[in-house]
């Protein structure tokens, strides 16, 4: 109970992370689309 209970904080912490990392992506502004969109996969793939 308690390894599941760490691997759901870690999991949330993990989700924390990437929108952080998502908002200043958006914030850099000089990137395009695609771009970001690949950075937002890499990082997606990078979570599991």
């Amino acid at each position: 109970m308690n390894s599941l209970i760490r691997r759901v904080e870690k999991i949330q912490k993990e989700c924390v992370d990437a929108k952080e990392k998502n908002k200043k992506l958006l914030n850099e502004g000089d990137a395009d689309a695609f771009t970001l969109l690949r950075r937002k996969i890499g990082l997606d793939i990078k979570g599991i």
